[in-house]
């Protein structure tokens, strides 16, 4: 009998940031609007940083981090336009 097992990590926000740019790029979406919530703030924020450089590539138009305080409230960390 063979086994063969995988273990899978879950990817850096680095790598999720890059995956964010292949996608867009595939899908030719230059410029976007972001909503992001939990582990996508953090992805959202890695893209943010990569912005002056121009690595990403696509333009973020503006962006929303939302953050669960507690089960029933939500706090909207912040806007840009």
């Amino acid at each position: 009998m063979f086994l063969y097992s995988i273990r899978w990590r879950r990817p850096s926000n680095e790598e999720y940031s890059e995956i964010v740019n292949q996608l867009l790029g595939f899908l030719k979406i230059n410029s976007v609007d972001i909503f992001s919530h939990d582990l996508g703030v953090s992805v959202i924020q890695k893209l943010l940083a990569r912005e002056p450089e121009n690595k990403n590539g696509f333009q973020i138009r503006s962006f929303a981090f939302m953050k669960r305080e507690n089960k029933t409230k939500y706090a909207l960390l912040g806007i840009l336009s």
